[in-house]
């Protein structure tokens, strides 16, 4: 395994676990956050700043809240949709690395794709990402 494909291996790793499990909720909370754990090491691996995550964590934290208060689980989806193109647009601009746009699609595929376990999806999902936004080093 070259140097290259060792750095991204915990990111491509959770990606295929999240597909194979259908979310984020069938893992440890403990798992994903805690120091050195998945969400610590995704930050690592991938390079992520503040500036990249800003606007896919504002938009999913605006998902978030509002399914919170209307409970309303069609427009969550349809606000979850856009994010895909979003993430595409950041690949293509070389803000992020395409093995993290994986990961949140394979995420966002379990939040659009699974209505019985989506609740507690998108609360594992909201905390992962808030996790990677906390986990990166002061700019």
């Amino acid at each position: 395994m070259s140097n290259g494909q060792s750095r991204d291996q915990n990111t491509k790793e959770l990606t295929k676990k999240i597909k194979e499990m259908s979310g984020l909720c069938h893992f440890s909370l403990y798992e994903l956050l805690k120091p050195n754990g998945y969400a610590q090491q995704v930050v690592k691996e991938n390079e992520l700043t503040r500036v990249q995550l800003r606007k896919v964590f504002s938009e999913f934290k605006y998902v978030y809240d509002e399914y919170k208060k209307n409970k309303n689980k069609e427009k969550a989806k349809i606000h979850l949709y856009k994010l895909y193109p979003l993430l595409q647009y950041q690949v293509n601009r070389r803000l992020i690395k395409e093995n993290f746009k994986n990961l949140i699609w394979a995420i966002l595929d379990t939040l659009v794709d699974n209505d019985e376990k989506f609740d507690e999806n998108l609360e594992f999902s909201y905390e992962f990402l808030k996790a990677l936004v906390a986990y990166i080093p002061r700019e």
